[in-house]
């Protein structure tokens, strides 16, 4: 049976904080700074206050819709990597649709956008990404540790 080692444990727990917080740091832009809001009035002067706060409610529905989904990933993998061969499947794809996601959030330009997620809340993203890194490089440590105790000579 598969073990998962107490390091890279760790971090797929750091990696489940990490995308909590990107879910709830929009979430907070919306009550308390709106960083979001001036964003999109920098963007676009124009438009009327109405529509100014809709936009920027949907970019951070957009962030805590795609983070909340990050958090379910994590708890998969946090499940699948203690029971499973599976789980190193699964933890590789999700980290791939994280990072893919997190380059979009970083990235993506429409209208008049340089780039739709603000550059702060987009490479808050990338956080749960880094350490989902880390935590896949540990684990890969751990299995070749595995792997050279079970062929060394007793």
């Amino acid at each position: 049976m598969p073990t998962t080692s107490r390091p890279a444990s760790i971090a797929l727990i750091i990696g489940l904080v990490a995308s909590a917080v990107a879910t709830i740091a929009p979430l907070l832009d919306l009550a308390a700074t709106g960083a979001i809001e001036a964003h999109v009035r920098d963007t676009y002067p124009g438009w009327d206050l109405s529509v100014v706060t809709t936009e920027a409610q949907l970019i951070a529905g957009w962030l805590a819709i795609t983070q909340a989904v990050g958090i379910f990933g994590w708890l998969l993998v946090l499940a699948r990597y203690h029971r499973s061969a599976g789980g190193r499947v699964a933890g590789t794809v999700l980290f791939t649709l994280g990072a893919v996601t997190a380059v979009l959030n970083l990235t993506l330009t429409f209208g008049d956008y340089d780039r739709i997620v603000p550059t702060s809340l987009g490479a808050l993203t990338l956080l749960p990404v880094l350490v989902g890194a880390v935590a896949l490089m540990l684990q890969r440590l751990h299995r070749q540790a595995d792997r050279d105790a079970a062929v060394a000579p007793r």
